[in-house]
Order: C-alpha cells, then structure tokens, then sequence
C-alpha cells in the first residue's frame, strides 16, 4: 500500500509541475520544470521501492529451539508446542505457535499417511487454492498448495529429509511470507535409524515379544485411538467444520447444552449413527463416543480396528495393557486424553469414549 500511494504522490506532482510548465512562457522554463518534475517522480519511486524491500527483508528474530527429532526458530513471543493434542510428549510432532489462529504445525509421518492426510487437506481447503511447485529451502524440497485471503490464508506441504516423511501445516501465513521463509530454513531434523539386518532383527524380535505380551505394532496409541467414520479420520482436537460435511447424514438433530463446571460455555452434542460428538464454542471436537445410545449403528471404529461388540481380549490386543482395569472398563492415558472402553459379558464393547479435559468448553 505504501508504494502504491507513494507513486500515485509522485506522479500527482509530476503532473502538477507539467501543467505548470504548458502555462509558462519560456520554453527554457518548461524544460527545466519538467526535468523537476522527473527527478521528483524518480526519486518518490526509488524511495517506495526501498521502503518496500526493506519491509520483504525484515528479520524475523528469535531463538533457535530443538524438541523430539525437531529443530527449528521460534520467532519472539511465539512460543514451541511439543507433542500433539493427543499425546504432548510425541517426539514426531510440534507447532511454532504465533496463535491459536497463527501458526505452523511439523509431522513426522509414515509415508502413507502423509500423502492421506495432505491429499483430505487438499480436497478441505479449496479457497483460493493454488499449487507450489518443487521449492528446496533449508535443505528439504517441498511440494505443496497455498490456500486462502488475508482472513483464511495458509498452506500445506510435505517433504522428504534424512529418511523420514515430512508434512507442514501452516495457518495464517503466505508461503512467500518473511515468517515462512525463516521457520523453514531454520527447520532440521535428525535422521531416521537405519534399517540395517541387525536392527530389522531386533526389530522383528522386539515386535514378536510384544505380540506375545499382548500390546502391538509400533504405531503409537495415540494413532490406533483416532476415529474412522464413513472413510474420515479425526482426532479429539480436530475442527469439526474441517470434515463436518464428509460424515454423512446425522442421526438426529443436535442439541446444545450448558456443561456443570462453573464459567464454561455452551457445548454441541452432534449425533451420528453409532457415534457422538460434542464440541465447543471453538468447533473443536473435546469428546467422542462411540455407541448405539442415542442411535443405532456399527460403522464408527478406532484406526486401530476395535469396534462395538468386540470383546476385552480384542481390545487388549489391538491397544496393549491398559493403564487401569476393572470389571466395567479399561482405561488407557494418553497425554490429557483419556481412551476408556467399557464392555459388558454378554454384548462385548458397548461404548468407546475419548475425552480430553484440557480442552476448552
């Protein structure tokens, strides 16, 4: 804006001082005024030209910081979240954070699910969308689109650096913008272990012994608890906006409520066959059940596969040992979630439910 004004000023009185000049009498006059008005018209431009890259280049200062396999710059007054809602102590995510709103999220991944994810967040944030071509900073090459007007703007990428999958969340911010430019050049990670045959041994003997022991894979408990429902995968954290209309009909109409906790505002109980979501004032989801109590239906299930109807042996299985166990339920902590599963002798699992209390409502 400033360089538009300050050339629209320029030639305003570039134009002024030439109509003084066809006034005049003397041709030397006109000649002389007219170079004026050049010089002035001239140097307002290299002038706006030099405001303008000066604002490109402004440093983006702050401190360098390392979490997990992660090192990045955190701009001053923003602050490094670790982990990811679900578990703060995951080693594969964290998010600089200038604001809820604001913001750039790093994922490590498994390489399918880094394209599934960045292909549902391409076909989510249509707006304005364009692609970004192959663009190497700080080492890693990304692909990618951008998305957005000054409200919505941001983009999404993914890359490949030291063996692992990488993806880039980014709210709030123009991919060409001086924030992006110096969080991702700043951004490293440590390389992934190598797959020789001693460590694909251990590797297999460890996955044995855990078979044997009851718990699983090496995908993360945080993983095997998100929901899959009519083909979307979400989380407790999730916006529900973001996949509202790819879950298919509602069972019912939703309601709002008041939770009992002093100071809390109203929340929104959303109904799907064989699946409940309640969500705050934010359209963040803060609470999911999976049950046939407010409407019939079996087709909502954790990734990890457990589903209504299976028993207590199954969800050891496919979860591992549970932090707490008693007749009722078994109770697995995952950060500030709590993943509880509640079975009865003759229906098996009648109800999953995952609630974080951290989350605001």
């Amino acid at each position: 804006m400033k360089k538009i004004c300050a050339k629209y000023a320029a030639l305003l009185l570039a134009g002024t001082v030439a109509l003084g000049c066809f006034a005049g009498c003397g041709s030397s006059d006109s000649s002389s005024k007219s170079e004026s008005a050049k010089d002035v018209s001239s140097s307002a431009e290299e002038e706006s030209s030099a405001e303008d890259s000066a604002e490109d280049n402004k440093a983006v200062v702050g401190d360098i910081k390392s979490w997990g396999i992660y090192t990045v710059l955190v701009p001053n007054d923003w602050t490094l979240r670790t982990g990811d809602v679900l578990d703060d102590n995951d080693e594969r995510y964290c998010s600089v954070k200038k604001s809820d709103f604001s913001y750039f999220d790093f994922k490590c991944e498994t390489e399918e699910l880094q394209q599934m994810q960045y292909n549902y967040n391409k076909n989510t944030y249509t707006l304005n969308q364009k692609d970004i071509p192959a663009t190497k900073i700080g080492g890693i090459e990304w692909n990618g689109f951008e998305y957005g007007n000054e409200l919505t703007k941001g983009f999404e990428l993914y890359g490949t650096s030291s063996g692992r999958f990488l993806r880039v969340s980014c709210a709030g911010f123009a991919f060409d913008s001086a924030e992006a430019k110096a969080i991702l050049e700043s951004l490293s990670v440590t390389a992934a272990p190598s797959e020789d045959t001693s460590s694909e041994e251990e590797s297999s003997a460890a996955d044995d012994s855990s078979e044997q022991n009851g718990s699983s894979d090496s995908t993360t408990l945080a993983e095997k608890a998100s929901v899959v429902y009519n083909g979307i995968t979400f989380n407790i954290g999730d916006k529900l906006g973001n996949f509202r209309d790819m879950l298919g009909d509602t069972a019912k109409e939703s309601i709002k409520m008041q939770p009992c906790v002093p100071g809390s505002q109203e929340v929104e109980l959303v109904y799907y066959p064989g699946l409940t979501l309640q969500v705050n004032y934010e359209d963040t989801v803060i609470s999911v059940s999976i049950t046939e109590e407010d409407a019939p239906g079996r087709d909502a299930a954790l990734s990890c596969g457990l589903k209504l109807g299976d028993d207590r042996a199954k969800a050891k299985s496919l979860l591992g040992e549970p932090d707490e166990e008693n007749e009722y339920a078994l109770t697995y902590n995952i950060g500030d979630t709590s993943l509880m599963v509640y079975d009865r002798e003759k229906d098996g699992i009648y109800l999953i439910g995952i609630n974080n209390l951290n989350l605001p409502f």
